[in-house]
This record gives C-alpha cells, structure tokens and sequence, in this order.
C-alpha cells in the first residue's frame, strides 16, 4: 500500500548546495581489502537509506546568549576524523574480470550534501514517521554516482529546518556494510563532535575469513534454512513479490500500543528492559491461529539474535514450537 499523500496545505522548497567530497582528516594507506562471500551477494548489491530527525538544540554561550550550532559544520568535521579509522568506507569497490568484488582503499571519500528547508519540525508533524512522504525532499540521489561499483559508497545528506532542527539521511553501498556498521560509524562520528581526544575503536576487517575454500567443502548439513523444500509455492516464502493478495503498510508503535500489547504478555517486570521489537513478535507468536502457528520472518546480527531469543523465550513462558534458525 502506498503511503498516505502529504498534507496539501503544507508546502516547502529545499535549497541544496553542490555536492562536495569528504575525505578523511588524516591521509589513509592505499591498498586492496578483500570481500567474504557473504558481502559478495547479488541481493546485498544495493542500497540502504535511513532517514533521522534532529529537534533544535540550542546552546547557550558564556554571556547567555543563544547560539545556533550549524549542524553541518559539526558532522562534516567530526565524520572526517571517524573516517581516519572506517576509511575502507572512503575508498570505492571495484569488480574483478570473474564478478567479484574488491575494495579499493582509495581515499576519494564520501558524498555530501548540504541543504535549507523553509520548513520546521512542526510544520512536519506525523509525517515524520515511516513512510515519511517527504523523503524524496529530504534525500537527493545525485545524478551519477549511485551504482554500487566506482561510484562513493556513503551518501550523507544534511537538511537544515527552520526551526533550527535538521534531517539526517543516509545512503549507505549494502555489500560493505551493514546497519550495525552504520550505527558504529555514526558512534564514532558522535564521540569526535562531543570532543573526544582518543581514537574510536578501530574496527576488524578479516572478512577473507568468510571466504569458501577452493575448492568449497561442506562440512555442516545443519543449515536447514537453506535446504530446497521442493514447494515452490509455499505461501511462508520469503519472496511475496509475485503474490498480488500482499498488502505492504507501515504501522507506528508508541509507548501507548507498545503498553496496550505489553499487558497480554507476561511477565510484566521485562517491560522496561524489552525492546518494540521483542514485544511484537512476542505477540504475534503468541497469538498465532492454527496448530502450526505463524511464520515471523526475524533478521539479525548473530550476537543479536542470541540476546533476541533468550529475552523471547522469557516473554512467552510455555509455549511450543518457537524455532529460529
């Protein structure tokens, strides 16, 4: 289902700047990381976009007098300095004459663009939440570079809003990183705004060690989730592309629902400590029809998803059947 048209009352203009290379702050080594095979997927060939809203901080100076802090300014300077320790992230993948990918430690660095919207965090109101009808205004594909070989593999774009808030979008080349790697790039890049004198902790390449032997060797059969079931048509597929009875739609869980499902689960001391996330599969796992229940198709980090499914296990207490592979 497509998302709900914006208000028609509600009309702004976005004034962008060129877009500008950023590089990192310190020279880097040229040279080539290699890709494991999981990076190296057809379907992580792509891109991941992110959309943040940012209230107005205002911050007073030594005379009282309120100064805006230009939000641009502080992340242009404070992701150059994280970039000195995820330079791969500045360099560009390049494809070998076999299909592969290889990444070029070249230094070029990132996409930025700077932006002005005559429009406040207000005036935005719900629309803020997902599917945000305003994301193409928020978020410029600059003509060109947006393959996923030779072309910048972050695209970080700024949008300063009237009200002194900003919108932060990010587009990120999937098949070098993912969320998690995303969110440490971003930690970094808060700990050098806020000052901080010693490095961010340099993060491990080693993905040659997810690299299939030549020749490959399998070794473990207790990988079910890959096995070929033979129904081609099974309805719990993770592909529902084809299927025209699929309805897509965004729902927005507040602390008002988040509580009002919380009160069907037990126990009720996990409620501060469990996340949106757990509460609604809790949920649905609990209330599935049928003797084979429901299909919850659930992707995580490995170390993820161990806390996950301790924290679901807790959550629905005698209970049957709940597998995660």
């Amino acid at each position: 289902m497509a998302p709900p048209p914006p208000p028609s009352s509600l009309s702004f203009s976005v004034r962008r700047c060129k877009p500008e290379l950023l590089t990192p702050a310190k020279p880097m080594p040229r040279e080539l990381k290699q890709l494991s095979d999981v990076d190296d997927q057809q379907g992580h060939r792509c891109h991941i976009r992110i959309i943040m809203f940012y209230k107005n901080r205002i911050k007073e100076t030594e005379h009282h007098h309120h100064h805006h802090v230009d939000p641009v300014s502080v992340i242009r300077e404070a992701m150059a300095k994280a970039l000195v320790v995820y330079y791969p992230l500045a360099g560009r993948l390049i494809e070998k004459p076999n299909k592969e990918l290889t990444m070029d430690c070249t230094g070029q660095g990132i996409l930025l663009v700077e932006a002005d919207a005559n429009v406040s965090l207000d005036q935005l109101g719900d629309f803020v939440r997902p599917s945000c009808p305003y994301a193409k205004e928020f978020l410029y594909d600059v003509p060109g570079p947006g393959g996923i070989t030779e072309c910048p593999l972050l695209l970080v774009h700024i949008t300063r809003l009237s009200c002194g808030g900003f919108v932060l979008v990010i587009r990120l080349n999937h098949t070098v990183s993912d969320e998690l790697g995303l969110v440490q790039l971003l930690k970094a890049t808060v700990d050098m705004a806020k000052g901080s004198s010693s490095s961010p902790p340099r993060p491990v390449w080693q993905r040659e060690l997810l690299k299939a032997r030549e020749p490959p060797q399998i070794t473990c059969a207790l990988h079910h989730q890959y096995e070929d079931s033979g129904d081609h048509q099974s309805t719990t597929s993770m592909d529902m592309s084809d299927n025209n009875d699929t309805l897509h739609q965004s729902f927005f869980f507040g602390t008002k629902q988040r509580t009002a499902i919380f009160n069907h689960l037990p126990p009720p001391h996990l409620f501060h400590s469990s996340s949106t996330l757990q509460v609604l599969t809790a949920f649905l796992w609990r209330n599935g029809d049928g003797e084979d229940g429901i299909v919850v198709p659930i992707c995580l980090p490995v170390a993820a998803m161990e806390r996950f499914k301790v924290k679901l296990w807790r959550m629905t207490p005698g209970l049957m059947g709940i597998h995660m592979l």
